[in-house]
């Protein structure tokens, strides 16, 4: 079943933060959808989190064995 809604257009180099429900201090309050800075959560734009992806930079070498994990011209 089709549910009334708006479509939202992409904004080059940012990503969009659905709305969604939130508690604080045992009460439920909603967070608007908001547009963040891409590179915030995903810099490399592979799907997987910065604080979890192995490989920030693409240049094929592990961030812990990378001198320079957010260079990827060099490692």
């Amino acid at each position: 079943q089709w549910v009334a809604g708006h479509w939202v257009k992409a904004r080059p180099g940012y990503a969009y933060n659905a709305p969604r429900w939130v508690e604080r201090d045992g009460r439920w309050s909603m967070e608007q959808g908001r547009w963040v800075r891409g590179n915030a959560r995903d810099r490399d734009g592979d799907g997987v989190r910065n604080r979890n992806d192995r490989d920030r930079d693409g240049d094929g070498v592990r961030n812990r064995n990378d001198r320079q994990p957010n260079n990827p011209n060099r490692n």
